[in-house]
């Protein structure tokens, strides 16, 4: 049985828009998010399908689906993320941001002038032909329901990790 913070053994399977696919063996994988590759906006290693690597176990979850049941990462140190990581993360998926209506009625009145803050979700999503972007959420003044919108990267001031606040 898989412990957060234990450093396991997979071998990278499937590029996703939202990270790679690792199998860790025995009908178990995981998915190595795009975040979770990158140390200070910058890519740790190159990540090619078919090649072992070591990783260490961010979460254990059975929401992610598709035989997913951990989130690996590459990266040093503490392994404390928000605590809405995994809702996020789920949230953030680009497939859901495409199929999914949002309901933007906590947003109606609001001046386009007005800045918002948004929260990082995942970055370095790509998209067949499209510039890399991030997902981020944020939640209109006083609302409730957290939205979903993605930004290039090359829009950004400078690198974003999780987290990171726009």
């Amino acid at each position: 049985d898989l412990e957060v913070g234990q450093v396991v053994k997979g071998i990278l399977r499937q590029s996703k828009d939202t990270g790679q696919v690792v199998s860790l063996g025995k009908e178990l994988s995981g998915i190595l998010l795009w975040i979770e590759a990158a140390e200070d906006g910058k890519r740790k290693e190159s990540f090619r399908a078919g090649v072992e690597q070591e990783f260490r176990v961010l979460a254990k979850t059975t929401a992610l689906g598709d035989g997913l049941a951990v989130l690996l990462t590459v990266r040093s140190g503490d392994l404390t993320r928000p605590p809405s990581m995994v809702e996020d993360i789920l949230f953030a998926s680009p497939q859901e941001a495409a199929t999914k209506r949002q309901d933007l009625s906590e947003f109606a009145g609001i001046s386009p002038k007005t800045w918002l803050e948004a929260t990082v979700v995942n970055t370095a999503v790509r998209k067949q032909s499209l510039p890399p972007r991030v997902i981020v959420t944020l939640t209109a003044p006083g609302g409730s329901k957290k939205v979903i919108q993605a930004i290039f990267e090359k829009a950004l001031p400078g690198p974003v990790s999780f987290g990171s606040k726009l």
